[in-house]
């Protein structure tokens, strides 16, 4: 078989992608030009498989909105085990939208990782469901991130730069209903001016509701109208360490939505321009647990 050592290597080449569609095989796959769907037609959908390992090249996946507006993200990944996704730019054009639009819906996503990606183009939103252990480092997120009914998942060394709106959200980072989460070494400008009553830019840097056993250490906060970090509902067990945070409107760190803290440790934390470090008090009561 003198062929052999050359039909591995050929079906070891990645696949080109080159126009939107569905990605339902393993395998790895390349982009060798931007790719552009219609307005409300998502560009790249993931479902129902495994090792899927995706490098954009720097190249664009974007949905174009001169049709309209939509519903639907550009990337939609679902029931997908080992994924990568590598060095793209996701973002929607021509978006006027004063709502978030969604970036890219995800569920069911496990053993996975987000690398060297650039997020948004203005107002949208990665919105991740019910996953675990991925690994969200070294991007670049114009628009926010939040993740709900996930564990174990690793939001490590990113940017979140987004663009400046009044009220642009709670949160460029935000975690609930979830455990062992961990949101470290991440730089985070909500674009406000610090002043609460002005509402201009981001409520808070993170928000966490409802979590156990995370750990939020060593980001690099600033500019909110509210708060640096905020929590809600019923924390526990979960790590405070080594934050900085700079001008906000409210406070450093907070919590007064269904507030409730069970063995918390809060440790290290700088606050440099806030009227208070601490802003703690019950609104609406506690959660039945």
């Amino acid at each position: 078989y003198p062929n052999k050592k050359i039909i591995q290597e050929q079906s070891a080449m990645p696949d080109r992608i080159t126009s939107c569609g569905k990605i339902s095989v393993p395998g790895s796959y390349h982009l060798t030009n931007d790719l552009t769907s219609a307005s409300a037609v998502t560009c790249l959908k993931i479902h129902d498989t495994k090792d899927v390992f995706i490098n954009c090249n720097n190249y664009t996946i974007a949905m174009d909105l001169a049709g309209g507006a939509t519903t639907k993200p550009v990337i939609e990944i679902k029931n997908v085990n080992n994924l990568s996704l590598e060095s793209c730019v996701i973002k929607i054009t021509n978006n006027t939208s004063n709502w978030p639009l969604y970036l890219m819906k995800i569920s069911h996503l496990t053993n996975s990782t987000f690398t060297n990606n650039t997020f948004g183009d203005n107002y949208e939103v990665v919105d991740v469901e019910n996953s675990s252990n991925l690994q969200v480092r070294n991007n670049h997120f114009i628009s926010p991130y939040q993740q709900n009914r996930s564990n174990n998942n690793l939001i490590e060394n990113n940017i979140f730069d987004p663009v400046q709106r009044k009220e642009a959200g709670a949160a460029p980072i935000i975690s609930n209903y979830g455990s062992g989460n961990i949101i470290r070494k991440n730089t985070v400008d909500g674009k406000s001016d610090g002043i609460y009553e002005n509402r201009l830019g981001f409520d808070d840097g993170i928000m966490i509701r409802n979590e156990s056993n995370d750990l939020i250490e060593a980001n690099s906060l600033k500019n909110f109208f509210d708060c640096g970090i905020e929590t809600a509902e019923f924390i526990q067990n979960t790590r405070i360490i080594g934050n900085n945070i700079k001008n906000a409107g409210i406070c450093g760190i907070g919590g007064w939505y269904w507030n409730s803290w069970k063995g918390n440790t809060v440790s290290r934390n700088t606050v440099d321009t806030a009227p208070s470090f601490f802003v703690f008090f019950h609104a609406y009561g506690l959660r039945p647990q």
